[in-house]
This record gives structure tokens, C-alpha cells and sequence, in this order.
């Protein structure tokens, strides 16, 4: 939470050990002796999200109508997660690609371990919905279920950019989530 708040108030340059132990009113060694690297920090911070994402999505498709009623499922569900908090989403999305964050983040061992393992999961559940949708073999499915999940990603990358410089979308986030689920699941 005083990660979450800190990158709210100051942005991904403000979340270091050194404003995490102020905030907290703590030692930055008793930081570090829970978080011994930036690594593991943004690993307690993002893999709990990831997995609440994971969550959503799940329930969503397996409530829905196989195929194509799975598949718009996922988009709203995704999309509703993640614009409930667009600071979340940049915290997870956005932040490890800039480029301090970059440099001292790597996806192996136990972090990478159970981040595939949620997205394992996702992606094999929604890639047997697409693959019921558009009747293709399952690498193909798959292949268009990490694609599916790209393009929700990168529609709210762009709303939370219009939103992070004040540029009102002529659209509004339902309208374009609904063109999103119709462009994924046309014709069926």
C-alpha cells in the first residue's frame, strides 16, 4: 500500500527503500531485511495484482458462454480491474519498463516461476475459448489468446495515458470496451 501511494503521489522515481522507510516510519535495513532487493520488492508488489487480475478473469470466462461469450468475458473483466485502478496497472504495467526499473528487473527464477504460472493459466483458459470461437488448432489458439490479452493490455495503456495528460477520449471506456470485444469475437 505505501508503494502504491508513493508511486501515486510522485510517480515510479519516488518508490525507493529510502521514501518506503520514511513512510512506514521504519529503518530502510528493516525494508531491506524484508525486501533484501528492488527485485523482490516489485515482486510482493505486482505478483498479488497479477494474480487478483488472474482471478477476475477466470471467474469471469467460466461464467460466461463458451467461446465468444468467454472471450468478451475476459476483455470486460480485465478492463474493469484495471480501470478500477489505473495506478495499479501502471505500477505493474508500466513501471518495469522504464528504464531504472528495467535494468534491475528479471522475470527468472521464483518471481518468473509464479508470474507464468498465472498467466499459464489465463492464456490455456482463454486459448480453448478462442479456439471454440474460431475453430483453429490449439498452438494457434494460444497464439491468439496472448494476442487478445496484448490488445486489452494496450487499450488501457492508452486510456491511462489520455488520463495521465488530462486528454479527455472522444470515447468512453465502456464504448471502447465494447468495440474491443466486438473487433476479438467478430462473427461469432
Amino acid at each position: 500500500a505505501t508503494a502504491h501511494a508513493l508511486i501515486a503521489e510522485q510517480g515510479l522515481a519516488g518508490l525507493t527503500f529510502d521514501a518506503v522507510a520514511r513512510r512506514l516510519r521504519i529503518s530502510k535495513q528493516a525494508v531491506i531485511y524484508w525486501f533484501p532487493t528492488k527485485q523482490e520488492f516489485m515482486a510482493a508488489i505486482s505478483l498479488p495484482v497479477i494474480k487478483a487480475e488472474a482471478d477476475a478473469a477466470l471467474q469471469a470466462m467460466r461464467s460466461a458462454r463458451p467461446g465468444a461469450g468467454a472471450v468478451s468475458a475476459f476483455v470486460r473483466a480485465v478492463s474493469a480491474f484495471h480501470l478500477a485502478d489505473l495506478d495499479r496497472f501502471r505500477l505493474v504495467y508500466l513501471a518495469p519498463q522504464s528504464p531504472p526499473a528495467a535494468a534491475s528487473l528479471d522475470v527468472s527464477g521464483r518471481f518468473g516461476d509464479e508470474l507464468h504460472g498465472f498467466t499459464s493459466l489465463v492464456f490455456d483458459e482463454l486459448a480453448q475459448h478462442v479456439r471454440l470461437m474460431r475453430g483453429i488448432a490449439p498452438e494457434r489458439a494460444r497464439r491468439e489468446a496472448v494476442a487478445i490479452d496484448m490488445a486489452v493490455t494496450g487499450m488501457l495503456t492508452m486510456m491511462a495515458l489520455a488520463r495521465a495528460v488530462n486528454d479527455p477520449l472522444k470515447h468512453g471506456d465502456d464504448d471502447l470496451v465494447d468495440a474491443m470485444c466486438d473487433l476479438l469475437t467478430a462473427g461469432r
